[in-house]
């Protein structure tokens, strides 16, 4: 059956989990009654499965409802008139029934929510002539239609409607808003994610839920407030998740209240309404505050505010107008003290920072004492403190710390943050400002250069500041910080006006006259509507600019010399070309107008360029011409609909490492001089769909470690790739090619080979052995590919369908995955493989296997599991018994059988 949401949706979409499965008969329904529920449902933020009974096609249940039945966790059948003759809706009704009895044995939360549209209770159970008539039709249908509906289905339909009818449900004129308001407190879909140590919590919680008085119809206002980083949002994450199911969808968590109404209040109130009514009218602050009282003032509401800095902020969302009886709103700013660590918490806390132990030595014990009692319980300054202190022995700089730390008053958290970056030195705290007021949140990458550029020292500058915990990089090399020590950093920056990006302060210091020798960094951003227009007069007073970023600044004059000292610059809108630019090592030029002659000037003179990003521009063809003296490492052109070719002057780019070239539709083919960027590590070339072949010339890029052409009209890959010996990782996936060369055995450092959707490939070459992770999906695969001789291999996803939820294959049922078995190394594996035959006993051999997922295949036994497995999912095998018992380390089991054969008989769980 058609998902009337999705369509013909990509496998891709089918994975992602419908909590709500919506079942009705089309002609009955769907234009009326169902559609409003089902908006108001997705309105409410929830996914639905609705079903589309008009668009199936054959008689088969198709693998797209099982896998969303399987995973929905509420069932909402509409029992109307005609849904009993509708062999599919009871199929469906069948399924559901199953799944609800299985997850009761399995002490899951799935349920059934039945909706009785112009019929009742008793003629679903059968009770009266309505439902009976109708399965007595479908009777008449199988006997009419030999073997259409076994008997066995007949009596498997009565049963499941006696069942859905025994289940209280809801008469359809006044139910929509129960309806959805059930599903919501349900599927906890208002939940907020707590994470941490949430030691101590008790207490706090047990005094708020005492001031809010949750079973009283007075309106309670909660402010919780508190040093930063004490816990004060866990708090309010705690309570809420324990309270929304009392109100049902009548509650919102509004995140980062402070940070947001810095971007305009309008945004906020959105944000609000969105959550509360669905709408996100609000054009004016005025507009808004009317429309939240109108709909917040007629119910009972559950509101937190995280981080509220002013009271009149509450009022500006809220309004003035009296709340619903029994409305509760918890906010971050009085009222409530958050308590802090204890004295016994607080040590053994800063011990593990200082001393990577529960205490400190015997010799610190008494210094270590006297710097928790200043640090008054707070964690984020002990941890920063203990940091700072780690590896350092002399008694004489613990003493100091100790002295400056008395002399902080103990409401003074920055204050006492401070401490930890005056220990810094120059570099580092260069770097921990820069962060704190325009990095968080952004790739390392490009601030490296500039900062190497201007002999920061950013290694061991970042080493050190990771240490004491001022500065996190994450997985990704984004960068991230604590609210407490962003603000110490803005605050720090804005006192010394080292770095300006509040547009009025920026405003303020262009109508200056004087000098400003301090001013760093300057970011500026208007709108279309309401740009700033800079003068080269005005920009000549900064004369240690560094950091340049304006979006829609109109600049004018001629600003030729008056740059000297600057490093990045960033220019969205219209941009002026008498830009003296010679000592940038960054550059994101996103134009609406020039050609790229004007962008040629423009980097002519950047003789020290390093990050080049040229991005939206809907006119230029071609790229400018690069000049050999460049010394650029990193080019980025993307997101440019008209471009066309790349200037074969790019081979002159000889020291580039990094080039991509992403969602430029229209770019046909790359020159044969990419091939003389002998230093070129990284390409990518992601959604050019108009690309059709690479240049034999690649080959000769012999430092490559990575290749992405996804998303591509690639047809081949030339078979000269085997000469690429650094490469490491490749994506082919969304590319129409149709072979891999057999010279890709001799990538000898190849790691990751992705090939998944769209390709046309039949047969596989030889592998390299090197491969840790390989995900193949290949809906032409006609054999399984021979991995016998992939025994490093950590990550396998093997898919014989495009669309994993087909039930077709054209593998040949007899391939052989014995190979599987010598894969020792295997961690993740995922086979989905119809009616091929499974390798049960190599399975139990993957000793270090933590992830297994099968689909589709003869599975007949499973007997022999691995202790080590975490994740175990298995669909549509035809498994019989399977051992869970000697798996201690499980912690996610999904299944979804599918039995061919009637006397096959439902899963036994055999215990060890």
């Amino acid at each position: 059956m058609a998902n009337s949401e999705i369509g013909m949706s990509t496998s891709n979409t089918l994975r992602d989990e419908y909590p709500v499965f919506l079942s009705f008969r089309g002609p009955d329904t769907r234009c009326g009654f169902t559609n409003v529920l089902h908006q108001d449902l997705v309105y409410a933020g929830i996914r639905v499965f609705i079903d589309n009974e008009e668009l199936r096609k054959g008689e088969r249940i198709s693998g797209n409802l099982l896998q969303a039945i399987d995973h929905s966790k509420l069932y909402i059948p509409i029992f109307s008139k005609n849904y009993a003759s509708s062999h599919w809706c009871l199929r469906e009704l069948a399924k559901m029934v199953e799944n609800n009895s299985k997850s009761k044995e399995d002490g899951k939360e799935n349920a059934i929510l039945p909706i009785f549209y112009d019929v009742k209770p008793d003629d679903v159970k059968l009770k009266t002539p309505l439902y009976r008539k109708a399965i007595s039709n479908l009777k008449q249908t199988r006997e009419d239609h030999e073997k259409k509906f076994s008997s066995k289905d007949i009596k498997t339909w009565q049963q499941a409607l006696k069942e859905a009818g025994g289940i209280t449900g809801w008469d359809y004129v006044k139910l929509i808003q129960e309806v959805v308001e059930e599903v919501v407190v349900r599927l906890k879909i208002r939940q907020r994610s707590v994470t941490g140590d949430l030691v101590g919590m008790e207490a706090r919680i047990a005094s708020i839920k005492k001031l809010l008085d949750i079973d009283s119809d007075s309106v309670r206002l909660i402010g919780i407030y508190g040093m930063g980083g004490i816990g004060k949002t866990t708090l309010a994450k705690i309570i809420f998740n324990q309270l929304c199911p009392r109100f049902g969808r009548n509650c919102i968590f509004l995140d980062d209240v402070r940070e947001t109404t810095k971007k305009g209040l309008v945004k906020l109130q959105k944000i609000l309404l969105s959550e509360i009514s669905y709408s996100r009218v609000a054009p004016n602050i005025d507009d808004g505050i009317n429309k939240i009282e109108e709909t917040i003032c007629n119910k009972k509401m559950l509101i937190v505010l995280d981080d509220v800095d002013e009271a009149n902020q509450i009022q500006k969302l809220i309004g003035k107008k009296s709340l619903y009886p029994g409305t509760r709103i918890l906010y971050q700013f009085e009222d409530y003290e958050m308590v802090r660590l204890s004295k016994d918490d607080a040590l053994k806390l800063f011990s593990r920072r200082a001393f990577n132990d529960d205490s400190p030595p015997a010799d610190y014990h008494t210094l270590s004492k006297g710097i928790v009692s200043t640090a008054d319980g707070l964690p984020l300054a002990l941890e920063a403190i203990g940091s700072s202190l780690f590896g350092k022995e002399e008694r004489e700089i613990w003493e100091e710390w100790l002295e400056k730390l008395k002399k902080t008053p103990h409401e003074d958290v920055l204050g006492k943050l401070k401490i930890s970056y005056d220990a810094l030195n120059p570099d580092q705290q260069q770097i921990f400002l820069d962060v704190a007021c325009f990095f968080i949140g952004e790739n390392k990458t490009n601030p490296m250069y500039v900062w190497k550029d201007c002999e920061l020292s950013p290694e061991i500058s970042l080493k050190v500041l990771i240490k004491r915990c001022m500065i996190k990089v994450l997985d990704n090399d984004i960068f991230e910080m604590h609210d407490q020590f962003r603000d110490l950093g803005r605050v720090i920056a804005k006192k010394e006006r080292t770095r300006l990006w509040d547009k009025d302060d920026i405003i303020c210091e262009l109508r200056s006259t004087e000098i400003k020798e301090s001013v760093q960094a300057l970011h500026l951003q208007t709108t279309n509507n309401n740009r700033t227009t800079i003068t080269a007069e005005q920009l000549r007073r900064f004369p240690h600019l560094k950091f340049l970023w304006l979006s829609n600044v109109v600049c004018e004059g001629d600003f030729t010399g008056c740059l000297s000292k600057l490093k990045w610059i960033i220019l969205m809108g219209n941009t002026p070309t008498n830009l003296g630019l010679e000592n940038v090592v960054v550059m994101n030029f996103r134009f609406s107008n020039p050609n790229k002659d004007e962008i040629r000037y423009l980097i002519k003179g950047a003789m020290k360029l390093k990050v080049l990003t040229l991005e939206n521009n809907g006119f230029i063809c071609g790229t400018p011409t690069f000049l050999g003296c460049s010394v650029l490492e990193k080019l980025t052109i993307c997101h440019y609909p008209s471009l066309k070719k790349i200037d074969n002057s790019i081979g002159k780019l000889r020291l580039l490492t990094y080039l991509n070239i992403e969602s430029c539709v229209e770019l046909e083919n790359l020159p044969e001089q990419i091939g003389e960027l002998q230093n070129l590590r990284h390409l990518s070339l992601n959604r050019c769909h108009s690309l059709s072949e690479l240049p034999d010339s690649i080959s000769k890029l012999e430092l490559l470690m990575k290749l992405d052409i996804s998303c591509t009209n690639i047809t081949r890959l030339p078979y000269s790739i085997g000469r690429l010996r650094s490469l490491s990782y490749a994506n082919v996936s969304w590319t129409p090619i149709a072979q891999m060369p057999g010279t890709m055995s001799k990538l000898l450092r190849l790691q990751t080979l992705k090939l998944e959707h769209r390709h046309r490939i039949k047969e596989w070459p030889e592998l390299p052995r090197s491969l840790t992770t390989l995900r193949l999906i290949s809906s032409s695969l006609l054999t399984i590919p021979n991995l016998s001789n992939l025994t490093n291999l950590v990550e396998l996803f093997l898919s014989d369908r495009s669309d994993e939820w087909l039930s077709r294959s054209n593998v040949i049922p007899t391939g052989d995955l014995r190979c599987i078995g010598r894969l020792s190394k295997l961690s993740k594996l995922h086979i989905c493989l119809v009616n091929v035959r499974a390798p049960t006993r190599e399975l139990g051999s993957l000793s270090v296997l933590k992830e297994l997922t099968l689909y589709g295949l003869n599975l007949r036994t499973l007997k022999q599991l691995l202790s080590n497995l975490i994740v175990l999912k298995r669909y549509h095998t035809q498994l019989k018994y399977v051992h869970l018992g000697g798996l201690p380390m499980l912690e996610k089991l999904r299944e979804n059988e599918v039995y061919e054969q009637p006397d096959v008989p439902s899963l036994d769980v055999l215990c060890a």
